[in-house]
C-alpha cells in the first residue's frame, strides 16, 4: 500500500483551489464545497496511470505480440517475392495462432492483427485510413523506393484501437527472407528501413 499526496482541483463559486488530498490504499475523503462546480483528480496528469491505446504509439511488438494475427500476401507482387513472402509467413505461423493468405482470399474478421505482406489494395486502403499520421506513411513508402530499400510501418486500425497492423514492403525476395529473420528482434519500432538483405 501506497501513501501519497494526490493533487485535487475544485472550483467553486467561479473561484478555483488547489489542494493535495493523503492517499492511503485506493480511497480518500475530502470535503467539497457546498456549492462546488468542478473536481479535477491529478488535473496535469503527474500520477501513475493506464495510458490510454491512442496514448501509446504503434510498434511492430503489438502485431508481434497479439494473441490471433494473419499474414496477408500482398495482390501486386510478382511471384518470386510471393513465394518468399508465403515462406516467411509460414515459418512466423509454426507457433502461432497465424492464418496465411493470398490477399485475393483474406476474408477479415476485424479481430486479428494484421501483417500486410507485399503491396496491394488492402495496405494501400489502410494506409490512407490512419490520418492520424498525416503523409508519413506514404512519405516513407515513397522513400523506400526511392532509395531501394525495404519499408516496415507499424500502423494503427483507426476502428479498434488494441488492433494493429504492420506493413511489410520488401525490396526483393532476398529481402524478404532477411526481413522474416529480423523483424521478430525488432519490437520497439513503429517503423523501420532496410538495405538489401540488411
Amino acid at each position: 500500500v501506497y501513501k501519497r499526496q494526490v493533487p485535487v482541483r475544485v472550483v467553486a463559486a467561479g473561484r478555483p483551489d488547489s489542494v493535495r488530498v493523503e492517499l492511503e490504499g485506493t480511497q480518500a475523503r475530502y470535503p467539497l464545497p457546498s456549492r462546488w462546480e468542478v473536481v479535477e483528480v491529478d488535473p496535469a496528469c503527474d500520477l501513475f496511470r493506464r495510458l490510454h491505446r491512442s496514448e501509446v504509439p504503434v510498434a511492430l511488438s503489438q502485431v508481434l505480440g497479439a494473441e490471433r494475427s494473419a499474414a496477408v500476401i500482398g495482390a501486386d507482387v510478382d511471384a518470386p517475392l510471393a513465394e518468399a513472402l508465403f515462406a516467411v509467413a509460414r515459418q512466423w505461423a509454426e507457433n502461432q495462432d497465424m492464418v496465411v493468405s493470398a490477399e485475393a482470399d483474406f476474408q477479415d474478421d476485424g479481430r486479428r492483427s494484421l501483417w500486410l505482406l507485399g503491396d496491394g489494395p488492402l495496405a494501400r486502403r489502410i494506409r490512407e485510413r490512419v490520418e492520424s499520421y498525416g503523409t508519413a506513411p506514404a512519405d516513407l513508402v515513397q522513400r523506400a523506393e526511392v532509395e531501394e530499400r525495404s519499408a516496415v510501418l507499424a500502423l494503427p486500425d483507426p476502428e479498434e484501437p488494441e488492433r494493429a497492423f504492420a506493413l511489410v514492403l520488401p525490396q526483393d525476395a532476398a529481402a524478404a527472407a532477411a526481413l522474416g529473420r529480423k523483424l521478430p528482434h525488432y519490437g520497439r519500432y513503429g517503423y523501420l528501413l532496410f538495405a538489401g538483405e540488411r
